[in-house]
């Protein structure tokens, strides 16, 4: 880490923390900013299932199931890259997946 900088988060995707705190080490050396030192995004995900079951008769029966994943559909950025450097530095790249439905049908007999 530079002396004389703090390390900010202005928490956008162009930006998720200020970049100007860290660079490269000297050749051989490791440097002084610690595991965990940037923190990520976060995540706030709901999932939810719901079945229904349709008797035939006493042994036989159709189940009916969905599975929402993510469904209120917030979005959920990924981690920023890290790599002093690279040309995404301190950027975010990526999102996880949008709402995922699915849909089934089961029977037992």
């Amino acid at each position: 880490m530079v002396n004389g900088q703090q390390l900010t988060y202005p928490q956008t995707i162009g930006q998720w923390f200020n970049t100007a705190v860290f660079q490269k080490p000297a050749f051989g050396k490791f440097g002084n900013a610690g595991p965990g030192t940037i923190t990520g995004p976060g995540l706030v995900n709901f999932d939810m299932g719901l079945y229904k079951d349709f008797a035939f008769t006493e042994k036989r029966r159709l189940q009916f199931r969905s599975e929402f994943f993510n469904v209120f559909n917030h979005t959920n950025f990924g981690n920023p890259t890290t790599t002093v450097g690279s040309g995404n530095y301190g950027l975010i790249t990526s999102a996880l997946d949008a709402r995922i439905i699915e849909l089934s049908l089961r029977l037992h007999f």
